[in-house]
């Protein structure tokens, strides 16, 4: 059976890869990672109900506290975080015997994050299989925000089970780059 480590980050982009995945029999481990951002208790607990629901096993990580300079341009530079996302997830594939990681990245996030770009990720993946024969997915990497909104209503996905936004408060402040992208 095809096995994946999902990075659910708890927002929608990785909560329709994770329910393709599903959808397909794919046998998914999800892995939900802690690094400081401000948002990371709404994103978990969203995370872990999303893979209660549905029946996947939720690990969740606490990395080092990585840099969050915060809000530019409406968006959350975390400089590095996918690279290091990515290697959490390659040692949770390789520590269980499991050969693909899926992250979340789309194509509206390219012009301003550098780790969503075809060139990095063509680069981390070289890597991870070079490595560690672990290949990596990012399936939404060519697809929009709005596209991607279509098909997690395809897929029964609530917009309430998951959590976009970059800001740590009690409901989405519907103003940074994540709010702004899903509106």
């Amino acid at each position: 059976m095809t096995s994946t480590v999902v990075l659910l980050s708890g927002g929608l982009d990785s909560a329709v890869i994770l329910q393709r995945a599903v959808n397909r029999g794919v046998h998914v481990v999800a892995l939900g990672l802690r690094y400081g951002q401000p948002h990371e208790d709404q994103e978990q607990a969203h995370a872990k109900a999303f893979c209660g629901s549905r029946g996947v096993e939720f690990i969740q990580q606490t990395l080092p506290g990585m840099p969050f300079p915060g809000v530019k341009g409406k968006g959350a530079i975390v400089p590095g975080r996918n690279l290091v996302l990515i290697a959490a997830g390659v040692s949770l594939a390789v520590a269980r015997s499991m050969h693909r990681v899926a992250i979340g990245v789309n194509e509206d996030d390219r012009g301003i994050f550098p780790d969503c770009r075809p060139g990095f990720l063509k680069a981390a993946c070289a890597v991870a299989e070079e490595g560690y024969g672990v290949q990596v997915l990012a399936p939404l990497s060519t697809v929009t925000k709005r596209m991607i909104r279509r098909l997690a209503g395809e897929l029964g996905i609530k917009p309430e089970e998951t959590w976009s936004c970059y800001t740590g408060g009690s409901e989405p402040c519907g103003d940074c780059q994540a709010c702004f992208s899903l509106a």
